[in-house]
């Protein structure tokens, strides 16, 4: 399957981008959507309306979000981990003990 030529608005500009499926189009649309919602919170709490600079404040608050999004999943999967190990431990114990 080629690569298909999307179009979506960010701001007041719109940019294409090659989706290689509907499941990746789906998601540029998403990330695109969110893009924009963040753009227009922004402008209702701030006085900013230069877009470039609503972009960057978008892009901060997502890099921002993204970089806690991945240290909440790390600290789940460890707990999980220690969990799993120490039910290992007490099963090694109780064979040990045996």
């Amino acid at each position: 399957m080629g690569t298909k030529s999307v179009e979506v608005q960010i701001g007041k500009r719109s940019y294409p981008i090659e989706v290689d499926n509907e499941v990746e189009e789906k998601n540029v649309l998403l990330a695109a959507q969110m893009i924009n919602d963040n753009i227009n919170k922004l402008k209702g709490n701030y006085v900013v309306t230069d877009y470039v600079d609503l972009l960057a404040m978008t892009a901060l608050e997502l890099a921002n979000n993204a970089d806690n999004s991945e240290k909440l999943e790390n600290t789940a999967f460890n707990k999980l981990m220690d969990n799993e190990l120490d039910e290992l431990i007490i099963k090694l114990d109780q064979v040990l003990d045996s």
